[in-house]
């Protein structure tokens, strides 16, 4: 199998550098369905991409990783071309493969007893944690809610092993997460009794006009904690309207200071409008009720883009239901 050039080699810099210039910094793909911002595509959140995949390069080891094979994409881009249909033959020239950018469909199944929890906050953009089950249906391994403390106890039984009883909420640990992603559900949710609050048909629509521009702010922040291109958040559609599942980096699921922080930042998503960069979104977010809650989580989010995350044992874990 053909491999790519190592990310740290000169030769791939000098790559990179060469093909954003060719391209203007802008993304090459023919479906985008939004050129990307300038501040977008200015500085290093771009990606380059493969037009014929190195999965599929056999027999074109010589041509994969020329500059005629390489082009400018946006992460919203890259994270959702579909490649199932594709064949080397496909071929034409740079930047002219019919590729398909889609959201993949899956299905999700919704398991728990919303009304048993004693939720901090009773309506809004709502959470769960999910099993994969297989390629395309997920289970979440508890009752979705606007809660998100119910994230940690999780996180925290699954990073431990111990049984957490919180709230309402029991859970064993069950191994949800793979080596390098964990799985979870968002959707807006209405009080417990199933009636609408006052503003969530605005949320909702919010909500779905923002969802691409939700991935790209999680997927600049994984840039900005260094993780690697191949293991950023994604976003995958449901088949139920206005539910999604975002393929959360393992980064996130170590302690429950990360999955806090990460939940929290899907939030602040809802908003993002790409008028600012997501570095200046982030840096002066003071909109809504999680204005509060961020002013004092971005101190965390500052630290850990400057000194990485601290090597985690024992305590360091965190405490459940925090």
């Amino acid at each position: 199998m053909t491999d790519r050039i190592p990310f740290n080699f000169p030769e791939y810099r000098e790559q990179r550098d060469r093909i954003f210039e060719r391209d203007k910094g802008v993304c090459q793909s023919p479906h985008c369905l939004d050129k990307m911002p300038e501040w977008y595509l200015k500085g290093e959140d771009w990606e380059l991409d493969h037009i014929l995949p190195i999965s599929k390069a056999e027999g074109f080891e010589d041509f994969v990783n020329t500059d005629t094979n390489l082009r400018v994409l946006c992460p919203f881009c890259h994270a959702t071309r579909d490649d199932s249909n594709l064949e080397p033959t496909s071929f034409n020239s740079h930047g002219k493969l019919g590729l398909s950018y889609v959201l993949t469909k899956v299905k999700i199944k919704t398991t728990g007893n919303r009304a048993a929890l004693n939720e901090g906050r009773v309506a809004g953009l709502g959470f769960a944690l999910c099993k994969r089950m297989d390629e395309k249906s997920f289970e979440t391994v508890h009752t979705p809610s606007t809660c998100k403390d119910y994230l940690n106890d999780v996180v925290y039984s699954e990073t431990t092993g111990n049984i957490i009883t919180a709230y309402g909420l029991t859970y064993s640990k069950q191994n949800i997460f793979t080596e390098d992603y964990g799985y979870l559900a968002v959707k807006i949710l209405p009080f417990r009794d199933g009636s609408p609050y006052p503003t969530m048909q605005k949320d909702q629509e919010l909500f779905e006009t923002n969802i691409i521009n939700l991935e790209l702010l999680l997927r600049s922040v994984d840039r900005s904690f260094k993780i690697p291109t191949d293991k950023r958040s994604r976003l995958l559609k449901t088949v139920e309207q206005g539910a999604y599942i975002l393929q959360v980096p393992k980064f996130y699921l170590t302690t429950t200071l990360m999955i806090s922080l990460y939940s929290l930042i899907v939030r602040l998503g809802m908003y993002f409008d790409r008028k600012k960069s997501p570095k200046d979104y982030l840096q002066t977010f003071a909109k809504g009720a999680d204005a509060y809650l961020w002013a004092g989580s971005i101190i965390h989010y500052n630290r850990i883009i400057q000194v990485g995350l601290p090597i985690v044992t024992g305590k360091q874990i965190g405490r459940a239901h925090v």
